[in-house]
């Protein structure tokens, strides 16, 4: 009898296999003439969009001048749009742009993508960027309805903005 221990490395390199083979993996020039500028690029899961994508060194894609090639590069339509959510900076110095992806102000849920720069040069980007969603942003009910249906659904008796005072610290919390 094969014991578990023993087949455990087979299964996890057949499995890493498997995820090895569901990824597309582009480089030097075939990389270059799919996307200026780009060393190597990674499609991931049968994605339309790049989910990894490294500039050659000598690419000069300056942050400033990254979101109009970004764009492009992701295939982005008019409605669409990457806004900046976070910045970090790491310890060797590169700056992390994080951005949502959005359709009609819409967030796309697990749909963003980063860029990654060093003294704002762009060296690399990743993220999960979905294509071709054809979705109504249109709101289904108007915010009557959509009150009425909380305050129903909760019951209380009075509610936080209902309160004058409470009415603006929330305003004052959310920036609204």
């Amino acid at each position: 009898m094969v014991h578990l221990k023993k087949l455990l490395p087979v299964i996890f390199i057949l499995s890493s296999s498997i995820h090895l083979f569901s990824q597309k993996i582009i480089e030097g020039t075939n990389a270059q003439n799919l996307i200026n500028g780009a060393k190597f690029i990674r499609y991931a899961n049968n994605r339309e969009a790049p989910d990894f994508i490294l500039l050659n060194k000598s690419t000069d894609l300056q942050f400033t001048n990254a979101m109009p090639w970004l764009q492009e590069v992701l295939g982005m339509k008019e409605n669409e749009s990457l806004v900046l959510d976070r910045v970090e900076n790491d310890k060797i110095g590169m700056t992390h742009y994080m951005y949502q992806h959005q359709i009609d102000g819409v967030p796309i849920e697990n749909s963003e993508y980063r860029l990654h720069t060093l003294n704002n040069k762009v060296i690399s980007l990743n993220g999960e960027f979905y294509k071709n969603i054809n979705i109504s942003t249109a709101p289904g009910i108007n915010k009557e309805t959509a009150i009425h249906a909380a305050t129903t659904y909760f019951g209380a008796e009075t509610y936080r903005w209902e309160n004058p005072n409470e009415e603006k610290f929330l305003q004052y919390r959310t920036n609204d």
